[in-house]
């Protein structure tokens, strides 16, 4: 009797559409690869010669348009000298910003430099200024009132509402009167100021 062989087709699942956030990921790599060989001072050609990669993979890389996996990427590494977590994106976006203003500056001629470096200075005196003047400072005796009519003002404005005192307890860890007791004046007046400069626009002082 004549055997009978079945044929079974297995369905291979469908690859899953490229996301926008591992394209970031991606081009992100990219920028720190080609960053950390600018200040290596190596060109694309000795960085495949030590990394084992070809020249061409490597310009896909520091392009964007590569996925390097994590034995090639720790080649690179290795070539690069540096931790591979330094070839990694970090996951907030201000790390991604930083990389890619770095990126910048290693790509400026250096006699330019001093210029750019006084522009980015007097941008960020000027953003630290507005913010500055967008903060409202209550001041007055304990027990006054400048908890409950900060918490009023903070909702009428729609702006958060800081209190410094809690803030310095958290940050020394101890009430005010022990830090002062364990401290000293000057140590509170130090914490009170360091709370204050990283405190949010609406902020009682005692």
């Amino acid at each position: 009797m004549p055997s009978i062989k079945a044929k079974t087709s297995v369905k291979r699942p469908a690859a899953a559409p490229e996301r926008e956030d591992h394209r970031a990921f991606v081009a992100a790599i990219g920028r720190l690869v080609r960053l950390a060989r600018a200040k290596r001072g190596m060109t694309r050609r000795q960085l495949a010669h030590a990394s084992g990669a070809s020249e061409r993979y490597l310009a896909q890389i520091e392009g964007g348009a590569g996925n390097p996996s994590v034995i090639m990427l720790a080649s690179i590494a290795h070539a690069l000298d540096v931790p591979i977590i330094e070839l990694l994106p970090r996951s907030n976006g201000r790390s991604a910003a930083m990389a890619q203003i770095l990126d910048v500056l290693a790509r400026t001629p250096r006699a330019e430099l001093p210029a750019l470096a006084e522009l980015i200075e007097s941008r960020a005196a000027r953003g630290a200024a507005i913010d500055r003047g967008r903060r409202i400072a209550l001041v007055g005796l304990r027990g006054a009132g400048k908890s409950t009519l900060g918490r009023r003002l903070a909702d009428a404005l729609g702006c958060p509402f800081v209190e410094l005192d809690r803030l310095v307890e958290q940050n020394y860890g101890a009430r005010i009167p022990d830090l002062i007791e364990m401290a000293g004046l000057a140590t509170f007046r130090r914490y009170s100021a360091l709370a204050s400069s990283a405190s949010s626009p609406s902020t009682t002082r005692p």
